[in-house]
């Protein structure tokens, strides 16, 4: 993990860049000192790890102003320690943890297990639509503190002998506008999906606010869930969590790589 520790005083900060390998074991990675903040003249000392000292003096209004010059000396391709970052990613950021790591961290209860609140900023990223919604989007309901639903509902997975473990994983979770959840209740995907693809057809309204098929496929796309959900039912609610996993999965690589 790597870590920039800063102690900032009323008029200087001091850093250093960590690569913690555990608790009390890390690599220094740069270090460095900013002096004469809010002064007519400001400085900057960074020393990265076998690289030469750079020296550099300019105006530094504020501490705002002096973090983004540590940044910009972390960065510098003569002084920074890019290579040494884009180095420790390469070695941590393998197929194997995308594919794996990833994966299993998806599998926990929480609505603040970091990985899947990296999975919802994804999803903010993209402005991506709610559930079953052509004009109400995930951001949106995040800022009201909209519903999260289970998209197999936890009654009827309750009903069929599924367990809190299970019915609570964060693979069936999606942010879904509160009519649209009330009108779900406890029905079977197999079911209420039926419906969303029936009134692609009728262009009457049942279940949730999309009438055209594509932007049907597309909106199950952006929310990670596999097409066939919409003949599933809780015999196959193990098959898709493991497939919604990976799908988030992907979304998250996907936008850490688009940043």
């Amino acid at each position: 993990m790597i870590i920039l520790v800063l102690n900032c005083g009323s008029s200087s900060l001091k850093y250093q860049l960590l690569d913690m390998k555990n608790d009390e074991v890390y690599d220094l990675l740069a270090k460095g000192l900013v002096e004469r903040i809010g002064m007519e003249t400001g400085c900057l000392k960074h020393q990265a790890t076998g690289k030469e000292t750079l020296v550099k003096e300019m105006p530094i209004a504020d501490h705002t102003v002096g973090i983004q010059a540590v940044i910009d000396a972390l960065l510098d391709k003569e002084y920074g320690v890019l290579t040494t970052l884009e180095d420790i990613e390469a070695a941590l950021l393998s197929d194997n943890f995308w594919e794996v790591k990833v994966v299993q961290d998806l599998a926990y209860t929480s609505t603040i297990n970091p990985t899947y609140l990296v999975y919802l900023a994804a999803q903010v990223a993209n402005n991506d639509m709610s559930l079953l919604s052509n004009n109400i989007t995930v951001k949106d309901l995040i800022e009201i503190s909209g519903d999260v639903h289970h998209i197999f509902p936890k009654e009827y997975l309750k009903s069929n002998g599924y367990e809190k473990n299970l019915y609570n994983q964060d693979a069936n979770y999606a942010y879904l506008d509160t009519q649209v959840n009330k009108s779900i209740g406890k029905k079977a995907p197999c079911e209420y999906f039926a419906e969303a693809l029936k009134q692609c057809e009728t262009k009457v309204v049942t279940c949730g606010s999309i009438t055209d098929i594509d932007v049907l496929k597309a909106n199950l796309a952006a929310n990670c869930i596999p097409f066939d959900v919409c003949e599933m039912t809780h015999e196959n609610f193990d098959t898709f969590l493991e497939k919604r996993r990976e799908l988030m999965a992907k979304k998250i690589k996907d936008f850490y790589y688009g940043l």
